[in-house]
């Protein structure tokens, strides 16, 4: 239940979120105070000397906690693809001038190509991209998201996810194969 969503832009910029909340399908907000956004502060295009410089770069983020201001975490639709967050986080967007705002701290479209950031009161962040604009909207080169597991071992995690492809073979649905894998069907765990 429990995943880390990374993104990067075609500029290098990384930003992303922790759910602890499975994704599913639903037009209706969902999720938990445990959530968050984070950003890493600077570009993966930035030069850099040595794979430790670009190590300890890459290790400096920004969390933005769930602030309690609205419960609109986490949705996924058809329409709109992955969401995060929503409202704007006024305090901020009083003192920012570029940049319009798009309404969530994240939203990424169902095809993963495009991704849109604003501030936002559910986590009272900045645009995760660059925080002195209200909002912006970025080119997806990679999306990584990772779902993380209980089990100890290799083998009991196997073992679960051969039990779910069992009963979803028995009530009549099937798992997805090499020709028609659709990663944002996998995702949310049924069908777009």
């Amino acid at each position: 239940s429990y995943t880390v969503l990374a993104m990067e832009t075609t500029d290098g910029n990384v930003f992303g979120a922790f759910c602890s909340q499975p994704w599913k399908l639903q037009d209706e907000f969902w999720g938990t105070k445990d959530s968050f956004v984070w950003r890493m502060r600077r570009s993966r295009n930035e030069p850099c000397e040595s794979i430790v410089e670009q190590v300890l770069m890459e290790s400096k983020i920004d969390v933005f906690p769930f602030t309690g201001r609205n419960s609109q975490v986490q949705q996924c639709s058809k329409d709109q693809g992955l969401v995060l967050g929503e409202g704007e986080e006024m305090e901020l967007s009083e003192t920012l001038q570029d940049g319009e705002h798009y309404g969530n701290a994240i939203r990424l479209n169902a095809a993963m190509t495009e991704a849109w950031t604003s501030t936002c009161e559910t986590f009272g962040n900045p645009c995760l991209v660059h925080t002195d604009r209200r909002g912006e909207r970025v080119t997806i080169a990679n999306v990584e998201l990772w779902a993380l597991t209980p089990h100890r071992s290799i083998e009991s995690a196997i073992t679960a996810e051969m039990k779910d492809l069992f009963l979803a073979e028995t009530r009549g649905g099937s798992p997805p194969t090499e020709k028609n894998l659709d990663l944002f069907e996998i995702i949310v765990g049924g069908p777009v």
